[in-house]
């Protein structure tokens, strides 16, 4: 895929694994150390890609729990931090959730706000979601 990406053009990549509290607990080692992995691969194949890590966020309890710990956190860009909710509804406590994150420092991205059916797409709701300081990605 990467020798793909490389035929296109693409000479920058960001991998943005998921963390999501019962079904992925990636952490910045196991992210870090695939990364170097990924790279020692391009490397040996010959193909001259910058390659970066992330990770894409679910905001859930588990999340709750390392930001109040204060965990490191793997963004984008210095604070941009990519996260995502459930495709079926949104947090009750949304606005909590995104109080504390900015609170910590990051800025959040929210990545496929597409998929979120439950989102009547108006300029009331949009720009509720950028008064909370979402990004879209």
């Amino acid at each position: 895929m990467i020798r793909g990406l490389y035929d296109l053009g693409i000479r920058r990549s960001i991998a943005t694994p998921h963390i999501i509290g019962d079904l992925y607990r990636n952490t910045p080692e196991i992210i870090n150390a695939a990364l170097e992995k990924v790279k020692e691969a391009c490397k040996n194949a010959g193909i001259d890609i910058e390659l970066h890590a992330a990770a894409e966020y679910m905001l859930d309890d588990y999340f709750m729990e390392l930001l109040k710990k204060g965990s490191p956190l793997l963004t984008l860009h210095k604070n941009v931090l990519l996260t995502e909710i459930s495709y079926s509804m949104a947090p009750g406590n949304l606005e909590e959730i995104t109080a504390g994150v900015i609170a910590a420092g990051y800025k959040p991205v929210l990545a496929h706000p597409e998929r979120y059916f439950f989102i009547t797409i108006t300029m009331t709701c949009i720009t509720g979601w950028q008064h909370w300081a979402f990004i879209y990605r």
